[in-house]
């Protein structure tokens, strides 16, 4: 059985943060609770207190500076918030369960030294998670990239082979912008479904083909992006744009390889989600008697990894100099030579493949086979 890492954030998920009975619990005057939230939630000092870079004192005089008429308020929210915190029944033994099955639980959390003070008994299941990432520790607050990135980092995270469990939609989209699977947390029943099906591999990204009969055997799947001398890249591009772009390209052992420049728009789109597709058309003969078109093609998905090692970005650029020009060998080493300061190289891991061909095609191929 592969580990897996289950990355839970921790507010309104492992605890509860009660904030509007903790606020109405102070006050009973509905336009002082508008004050006081005003002041704190709307100046968006309060994400200045979980980043931990600006002092305690200070953000709380820029709050309280936001509504000078509340401040007394406002200092009495700050002196007991951690009694909006409240603990829930099921944190200790759902991490339980994860790690009894054999699997890593982390955290990755937008939480202030202030609050964490203020309530300490309430992340009582800490010391049964195997590490984390509390904000204020990193100065670092979601949805940046950054702070995910260095948990990948810290704890030598494969991030496809993590689930990550948010309750705030903008976190859930980084996190899948990065290559890091994740679920927006809405109860703890649909979120311990979705941990179960993660660890027991019952997701399914990848749909199944519906007409069977065309499917194509991963064999000759694999012989079509041999033979092919290009595809299409598809990529997750700017402005929430999808990016697909032709290219040229080398296959080996389960790896798509192909080369570019270190900046422009393929680099930044995987570095922002590595989680692509790749097309390849090996026929597409118009029947234009029949209305039909004979086609067949390949399609995958997979992890596509930024090659950083010179050996490796120099074999994966050998590769496509061997399949383009082989005749070529000298030539095209010293195009490699010329152009390695400026070349980049990628590696695609494919993760899943189907090859599909047209229903005149397939009858023929199936006709052959029974001969």
């Amino acid at each position: 059985m592969k580990k897996k890492t289950v990355i839970f954030d921790i507010g309104n998920v492992l605890i509860r943060f009660r904030w509007i009975d903790f606020i109405h619990e102070l006050f009973d005057d509905e336009e002082t609770i508008r004050g006081v939230e005003d002041a704190m939630w709307m100046s968006g000092l309060w994400n200045e207190l979980d980043r931990g870079v600006v002092s305690e004192e200070m953000i709380l005089k820029d709050i309280i500076s936001r509504r000078p008429e509340y401040a007394a308020e406002i200092q009495k929210t700050f002196d007991h918030v951690g009694d909006a915190i409240a603990r829930v029944d099921y944190a200790i033994p759902w991490i339980r369960s994860i790690k009894a099955a054999g699997h890593q639980v982390l955290f990755l959390s937008n939480y202030s030294g202030l609050v964490r003070r203020a309530n300490e008994d309430a992340l009582d299941f800490l010391p049964l998670m195997d590490g984390g990432i509390f904000s204020y520790e990193a100065g670092l607050v979601k949805p940046d990239p950054n702070i995910y990135q260095k948990l990948v980092d810290d704890y030598h995270l494969d991030p496809h082979n993590c689930l990550f469990i948010d309750d705030n939609k903008a976190n859930v989209r980084a996190a899948n912008a990065l290559g890091i699977p994740a679920v927006r947390f809405k109860d703890y029943e649909q979120g311990h479904a979705a941990v179960e099906a993660f660890l027991k591999n019952e997701t399914a990204p990848f749909r199944p083909m519906r007409r069977i009969r065309q499917q194509l055997p991963e064999e000759e799947c694999i012989a079509i992006l041999e033979r092919a001398s290009d595809g299409v890249l598809a990529l997750n591009g700017d402005a929430g744009y999808n990016y697909a772009v032709p290219l040229n390209f080398a296959y080996r052992d389960g790896c798509i390889h192909f080369h570019c420049a270190k900046k422009g728009h393929k680099i930044d789109a995987i570095r922002r989600n590595p989680r692509v597709s790749f097309c390849v058309v090996d026929a597409n003969d118009v029947d234009a008697e029949g209305m039909a078109t004979d086609y067949r093609s390949v399609i995958l998905f997979g992890y596509a990894r930024i090659l950083e090692d010179p050996e490796e970005i120099r074999a994966s650029a050998r590769l496509i100099g061997e399949k383009y020009s082989s005749a070529f060998r000298d030539a095209y080493e010293a195009e490699i030579d010329r152009e390695f300061p400026a070349l980049a190289c990628v590696e695609i891991r494919i993760e899943h493949i189907t090859g599909k061909e047209g229903k005149a095609l397939s009858e023929k191929h199936r006709a052959v086979s029974s001969e």
